[in-house]
């Protein structure tokens, strides 16, 4: 796993109101997004595939609605992995500062 790429980055939200996390994707490829995140600190509101053309194959974006149902800091964890494959080729961690 010392290969997989990691991304660290941190964004500012609002408690109670919903924000949107967009993750490069290609679905048609059998890989997702994995959101992994604290019970009672977020709420995942909806998961769209958002593709970036018509074109079957394209690549496109997951896009993540999540609504902060406390504040104070909170970090997800995006990993990006096939269903029957154990490790991830790819880590997103965004630190949510909830106010």
């Amino acid at each position: 796993m010392s290969n997989m790429k990691k991304t660290h980055r941190s964004i500012q939200v609002r408690n109670g109101e919903p924000f949107v996390i967009d993750l490069e994707a290609n679905p048609t490829t059998g890989y997702q997004w994995n959101p992994s995140f604290p019970a009672g600190k977020l709420r995942l509101v909806q998961r769209v595939a958002v593709p970036a053309s018509a074109h079957l194959g394209t690549a496109g974006v997951e896009r993540f609605t999540f609504e902060a149902l406390e504040s104070g800091e909170v970090e997800i964890r995006f990993d990006y992995k096939r269903a029957w494959e154990a490790s991830p080729i790819q880590q997103q961690i965004v630190l949510v500062h909830v106010s």
